[in-house]
């Protein structure tokens, strides 16, 4: 067992469970210790700054949320087959097969450009907004964020819930994606002034 390897979790969090499928199905010797996230101990909150779960503890570094994202173990992007047998690529406990190593590139190539989008939409915002009224569109555009994230993921988890494929599930966000893009074409790029 690697030293100290621990799952911090909630029994009824979604995340935890693809983090126990991904290590059980890897062979991985895990700890897991759930926690009450109503009543949260306080070794907890200093291992978790983010007050959530899954966190996976590897000796004294915690790891947040990283095994929560699903894997195909013989499949490279889905559709490139991958032998199971084929040897590790190195010895750590997971991330360790090609398939793994090309997800996880994906996965932080796509937050690098999530990150340049959301800094785009921000200078966007401030170049078209009235001047006079630059904090009011501001304060809406963060409402308006945090007010709808909830769409996605849960379009995501009940398409996940109704075709029984977290594959398909995922097809959820690739759809609010494709509506973001089509209204961007409707957004005009000079500044308004203000009524």
């Amino acid at each position: 067992m690697p030293a100290g390897l621990r799952l911090i979790s909630h029994k009824l969090c979604p995340y935890v469970q693809r983090a126990v499928i991904a290590l059980t199905e890897k062979g991985v010797v895990f700890e897991r210790i759930d926690v009450d996230l109503a009543n949260k101990p306080d070794w907890f909150l200093k291992i978790s700054p983010l007050r959530r779960t899954p966190v996976l503890q590897v000796g004294g570094t915690a790891i947040f949320g990283l095994l929560s994202l699903t894997m195909g173990p013989d499949r490279i992007l889905w559709f490139i087959p991958y032998d199971l047998h084929a040897p590790h690529v190195w010895s750590a406990p997971f991330f360790n097969t090609w398939p793994e190593i090309v997800f996880l590139a994906i996965v932080n190539f796509v937050a690098v450009l999530i990150t340049a989008g959301y800094a785009n939409s921000r200078t966007m915002l401030a170049r078209i907004a009235p001047p006079e009224k630059m904090a009011e569109f501001f304060g809406l555009y963060s409402l308006s964020g945090q007010s709808t994230s909830f769409l996605a993921t849960g379009f995501v988890g009940w398409l996940t819930l109704v075709a029984h494929n977290q594959r398909i599930g995922l097809l959820g966000e690739t759809l609010f994606l494709t509506i973001g893009l089509v209204l961007m074409f409707f957004v005009k790029e000079q500044r308004t002034t203000a009524v």
